[in-house]
């Protein structure tokens, strides 16, 4: 079972924010607050707030390369809080090598002491992998924390009592801190890093399908078995970067001339290129939207596409062949991989595909998001103001959002969400998230069981078993707490849904068996079937307490959040 679950954001570091007139617009995403010092007129009346709302929808359905995008300010940076499991120090509250924890799977502040949180080494984005975590500060620099088997950390070896140790990403074994990063993504063994100047630095490896371990090429003759202890520039995209993302074992990047690329170990579609790739055609099963068994025509690029079987002769302890009683050598298959079609078609990153053929050169990509196995994107044609969302890989849930359980190889349109004007996707292992320009409307669809969809109460969701699925985007329902407040932001983590509301606050909701959504979970259930406000500062509030510190802040901004395997974070403003 996959403990992880990458999610990113897709901000601009204070220090290193990148000049909003260059061609290059800068990687944006944030809440109603930070929209209105760019508007000269006061909002002083509830009319007035939502005509500001829909000037900054426009602004960010016109802005180039991502549709949820906001000019920060150059403070909006904060402290961690961290929910959910700790058994690898992912929530980075472990006190010392012994692995004693803080607290208790609440929403938990990490202490200054683990990691910085001032000046300019205040926190701006979060990843959540499924075994590490990583922070991206004001600075420029990455912290990160948690499980470091593949070097995902991108700190080189750290010896064991060193593990509960939060500490900078290095670009080498010098020792030297990497700087002036801009957004950051966790996969399951790797993590992602995109810099100023556009360019992507990724650590650590990708595993296939039969746990093979591949890594990122960094010149034309090294090898590409293994994995990279500390980050290495990753090349091949034409141009500079300007918003990245990581699935489990693989990434997507948006290029400023507006082509989407995918690299890494994609077996089921999501690389959004399987024909190019060269696959092999298989004969696969699905379900159709009216709930009957199917076979249809799959694409398959694991085994035999990878490599071949090699019929190998066994030798004994004196390097001698064996041989059977019938007079036959023993024998066993051996696997040869084609070690030059997996550097040029899974780690060489390659535009991704369009259903409808050439319908990518008349495309402008707004958003994405990776899911485990997955690949959600918006779009619009090229000065229009309405958007599509197109899906792409696995879809063993309906989580690709077309009615079935069919893979697609391409990246296809989502006829359901065509006049929903999204312009935001988020997703998860299963399940996926659509967010109207908006705010006040989120579609969610995929798989039932885990509650990740929002969609039914308790007694509902529990009568639903592991293989129930909702194939077809539906719209979520908000508690009353929500009113008319719109929505800014959505993540997804393995099984948990996350929304951040125009004021600031979140609702949470899924698998909750570790607290991982931030509500206490006591014992009764696993499940938080619908969206829940949480109350951030009462739980943070409640540990400081315990840990016998003085309360300083009675409210708090929650300012990112990011979903992971069995854990999650956040980044806050407390305030008086």
């Amino acid at each position: 079972m996959t403990l992880k679950r990458k999610v990113t954001d897709e901000s601009s570091s204070g220090s290193f924010q990148r000049n909003v007139n260059s061609s290059r617009f800068q990687c944006l995403e944030g809440t109603y607050e930070n929209y209105k010092h760019i508007f000269s007129e006061a909002v002083n009346r509830e009319e007035d707030a939502d005509r500001l709302f829909s000037q900054i929808v426009d602004l960010m359905s016109r802005t180039r390369n991502t549709a949820d995008a906001y000019y920060p300010k150059s403070n909006d940076g904060g402290e961690v809080v961290a929910m959910g499991t700790e058994d690898t120090n992912a929530c980075g509250l472990l006190e010392g090598p012994d692995g004693g924890r803080l607290f208790e799977y609440e929403p938990t502040l990490i202490p200054k002491k683990k990691l910085c949180v001032t000046g300019e080494k205040s926190v701006q984005q979060v990843a959540a992998g499924g075994l590490h975590s990583v922070s991206l500060h004001q600075d420029g620099t990455v912290s990160t924390w948690g499980a470091n088997d593949e070097y995902a950390l991108g700190r080189g070896e750290v010896e064991e009592d060193d593990l509960h140790l939060i500490k900078p990403i290095l670009t080498s074994e010098s020792g030297d801190v990497i700087k002036e990063i801009i957004q950051i993504g966790a996969g399951d063994n790797h993590t992602i890093l995109l810099d100023i100047h556009g360019k992507v630095h990724v650590t650590g490896m990708y595993k296939d399908m039969d746990s093979g371990k591949w890594r990122d090429i960094g010149s034309r003759d090294a090898p590409i078995k293994g994995t990279h202890k500390f980050p290495i520039v990753v090349g091949g995209f034409g141009g500079e970067v300007s918003m990245i993302d990581a699935g489990n074992s693989w990434n997507a990047a948006l290029s400023e001339d507006g082509c989407l690329y995918t690299w890494g170990m994609g077996n089921s579609g999501q690389l959004a290129r399987s024909k190019s790739m060269g696959a092999n055609i298989i004969k696969g099963k699905y379900i159709d939207s009216t709930g009957k068994n199917n076979e249809y025509e799959d694409l398959d690029l694991t085994k035999l596409y990878m490599g071949e079987i090699i019929v190998t002769k066994e030798k004994d302890w004196n390097g001698d062949y064996i041989i059977q009683e019938d007079g036959t050598f023993k024998t066993y298959d051996d696997f040869n991989y084609f070690h030059g079609k997996i550097r040029n078609t899974f780690l060489t990153p390659q535009k991704v595909e369009w259903a409808g053929g050439n319908l990518g050169l008349k495309i402008e990509v707004l958003n994405f998001s990776c899911g485990d196995i997955h690949l959600l994107v918006v779009a619009r044609a090229p000065g229009a103001f309405q958007t599509r969302v197109f899906s792409s890989g696995c879809s063993s849930f309906g989580q690709l959002g077309h009615g079935g359980t069919k893979n697609l190889h391409e990246l296809t349109p989502i006829e359901a969400l065509d006049d929903k004007n999204i312009c935001k996707v988020a997703a998860g292992n299963s399940h996926s998230l659509a967010l109207s320009m908006d705010g006040k409307n989120l579609y969610s669809w995929g798989k039932i069981d885990a509650g990740a969809l929002g969609l039914y109460d308790e007694k509902r969701t529990l009568e639903y078993d592991a293989t129930s699925f909702l194939g077809t985007p539906k719209q979520v329902a908000f508690p009353d707490t929500l009113g008319g407040t719109p929505l800014v932001d959505i993540s997804c983590g393995e099984t948990t849904s996350f929304a951040i509301t125009s004021t600031n606050s979140v609702y949470s909701w899924g698998y909750n068996e570790n607290s991982q959504t931030g509500h206490f979970n006591d014992g009764e259930t696993n499940l938080i079937p619908r969206p829940r406000l949480l109350d951030v500062i009462c739980a943070v509030n409640i540990g400081l307490k315990r840990d016998s510190k003085k309360i300083v802040a009675k409210n708090c901004r929650v300012i990112r959040v990011a979903g992971g395997g069995q854990h999650s974070l956040m980044v806050i403003n407390r305030y008086l």
